[in-house]
């Protein structure tokens, strides 16, 4: 969503739409506008009606981390600290807040500046993850700690997965498709490096991992390890959906 104007159009375009998306009607709209609001139309545009969600994001990223906290406490009575930790680690980082994004499929409604819109900022897992936690901080400071609490814990539960108890989901994505591909093919993986372009100041890597000469996918990330990690969560996907189907 890119063509906005004032704060008015953009309230009566999106407003109702995101609101059934999340479940929460905003005595505000103003707070969730500004957390759709991407620093880069900012940048952009010197109207002063407009706000980042910048700010919100670094609060949103607080009321996350205390929520998750609190909610694993009392799910896991018997977890010691590190597990607690652990756990906490995974649901609240940035694969997991992306994954919120596009369960809630919020992409569209981003205010972005035309520079940022025409390289599919609108896709990219900073943007929505960011995204999220500003909405975690809309909610808070229109709604209050109950409610942004009671909203926080519904995605997690739509999004649990029982595997984030077990030890083996921490280990990270290069590690695991290394060893499920030594277990079904005999063999170590390789990654190449394909792309290394700036994008909006930013380095953005594109990487292909390939087994047994046979290209999975390719990931890209803000540097190349964050690439590699990338495509080799994608490859481990595939690779389960294959042992799957046969």
């Amino acid at each position: 969503m890119n063509d906005i104007h004032s704060i008015e159009e953009w309230i009566k375009t999106n407003a109702k739409q995101l609101e059934k998306k999340l479940g929460i009607k905003f005595n505000d709209r103003n707070f969730l506008l500004k957390a759709f609001t991407h620093s880069s139309f900012i940048n952009e545009n010197s109207d002063d009606q407009f706000e980042s969600n910048e700010r919100m994001e670094f609060l949103g990223d607080s009321i996350l981390s205390q929520t998750v906290s609190r909610y694993l406490y009392d799910r896991f009575p018997d977890l010691d600290e590190g597990s607690l930790t652990r756990i906490r680690s995974v649901l609240v980082n940035r694969e997991m807040l992306f994954r919120i994004a596009v369960f809630l499929d919020i992409g569209k409604y981003l205010i972005l500046g035309k520079g940022e819109y025409v390289t599919g900022g609108s896709n990219k897992e900073s943007n929505l993850a960011n995204t999220v936690e500003a909405i975690i901080c809309a909610v808070y400071l229109d709604q209050g700690q109950d409610k942004v609490n009671k909203f926080i814990i519904h995605l997690l539960e739509e999004l649990w997965d029982d595997s984030f108890t077990d030890d083996s989901y921490f280990m990270d994505s290069k590690s695991k498709l290394q060893q499920t591909s030594q277990k079904i093919y005999g063999i170590t993986p390789q990654y190449e490096l394909i792309e290394d372009v700036q994008v909006n100041n930013e380095h953005v890597f594109k990487v292909n991992v390939k087994i047994q000469d046979r290209l999975l996918i390719a990931g890209q990330g803000p540097t190349k390890k964050a690439a590699e990690q990338n495509a080799a969560h994608g490859a481990i996907e595939i690779i389960n959906n294959l042992e799957i189907q046969q």
